[in-house]
């Protein structure tokens, strides 16, 4: 039963391990799903006519006469998904030129890297970014606008806010306390249950990354500090396939994560719970092994009694008998029927001493055939006869001495 017991709990932990690595993979996945649909809407916005039209625009009239088609279309763009945030057009010169927000109007991004990216001809998205205008982190989906000679005319920017990420991080619990975060390729918690931890890193930072981080205005702090888990940040910025390993934090509370990479981005999800927990399926195996090894010893025990009373009597028949059988009785012998059916020791001397009672009984009952005859005999021999030949043998016996020389 220890072997079992063993094997079980070596059974249901690699399933807990698999479970975690598989909900963080589903998550993973279907943060993919959400930023491949974002990236989709702003290429097919970037390739939009009345979008190159007013991009190409040389003067302000041209620009005024193609805007109403523009416009419409950045709006129902917007409309079209409550998590997109904002939409925009910038030139070739980083100049906000048409925007879902009217505040951005005439802002200068240059120092935006997806903005970077496109207006070099690239599709990009960004991390989880603090907006310039509203405050409000989003990510940014950006893709170049070409003109017909594949001419970069400008970017289209599309932002989606950070609750599209956010609300399926924090829907995803597991037991009582186990919870789901989310770190970009830094390190940085980026989505987290504990508001308090978003934004700080797994590990301390190099200051090329922190100047990089305060660069992007990734975050709205001019400090980012860190949970000193140097080990957690290893494996997960390490991950190329989904795993699981074990941290402690908060101080004295061990955890047992599964993480798995995304594919569109350099984040990593994990998904977490208290050693407490993960353990809880093998406590309740145990406890129904103990339970279980109690009733069977209870059942054994039981039978036990059970045969060793049956036995008891079995000997006691047989003793009885033997008795009966020495006083010349075979009353008892009968008895030893149902136990001669075991195939046990009792049963084998049952079915012996059954075998000898019939054979006693047959002989004696010969002898009391051979004594019965013998009398019968005895009683048809008549006394006068006997006399007679007495008699003659004594009248015998007195010639020869008288006949015999002296």
């Amino acid at each position: 039963m220890a072997y079992n017991l063993s094997r079980s709990k070596n059974i249901l932990e690699q399933q807990g391990y698999r479970d975690l690595k598989l909900l963080a993979s589903s998550t993973a996945s279907h943060l993919d799903q959400v930023l491949t649909s974002a990236q989709s809407t702003v290429i097919h916005l970037s390739a939009r006519p009345e979008i190159i039209t007013f991009l190409a625009a040389r003067t302000p009239a041209q620009r005024a006469a193609s805007r109403r088609a523009m416009q419409q279309t950045l709006d129902s763009i917007q409309e079209s998904n409550p998590t997109f945030a904002l939409a925009f057009l910038s030139d070739r010169n980083s100049i906000t030129r048409a925007s879902t927000n009217a505040a951005d109007l005439g802002e200068q991004l240059t120092s935006r890297l997806y903005l970077q990216k496109a207006l070099a001809g690239e599709q990009y998205i960004s991390s989880i970014l603090i907006g310039t205008t509203t405050r409000e982190p989003g990510i940014y989906f950006s893709a170049p606008v070409k003109n017909t000679q594949g001419e970069v005319l400008g970017a289209a920017v599309l932002k989606v806010s950070k609750d599209a990420v956010w609300d399926i991080i924090h829907g995803l619990k597991i037991g009582e306390t186990g919870y789901a975060f989310l770190v970009d390729e830094f390190g940085i918690i980026i989505a987290h249950p504990d508001r308090e931890l978003v934004y700080r890193s797994l590990a301390p930072l190099k200051p090329t990354i922190l100047k990089q981080v305060a660069a992007d205005r990734r975050i709205d702090s001019d400090e980012i500090g860190n949970l000193g888990q140097e080990k957690l940040a290893r494996a997960l910025l390490d991950a190329e396939a989904p795993h699981h390993t074990s941290y402690m934090y908060p101080p004295g509370q061990r955890k047992i994560i599964g993480f798995a990479p995304m594919k569109k981005q350099n984040w990593v999800i994990g998904v977490n719970e208290t050693v407490k927990e993960f353990v809880a399926p093998f406590n309740q195996l145990r406890n129904a092994n103990i339970l279980t090894a109690f009733a069977v010893g209870g059942i054994v025990v039981f039978i036990s009694l059970i045969i060793a009373k049956r036995d008891v009597n079995r000997v006691r028949t047989l003793v009885e008998a033997a008795k009966k059988l020495e006083q010349g009785n075979f009353d008892r012998v009968d008895r030893l029927a149902k136990s001669a059916q075991f195939e046990d020791d009792i049963g084998q001397l049952s079915r012996v001493f059954m075998g000898m009672a019939s054979q006693v009984q047959e002989r004696e009952a010969d002898l009391k055939q051979e004594v019965s005859e013998l009398r019968q005999a005895r009683a048809t021999v008549s006394k006068p006869s006997y006399l007679q030949k007495l008699q003659q043998l004594k009248t015998k016996a007195k010639r020869i001495r008288e006949n015999a020389p002296h």
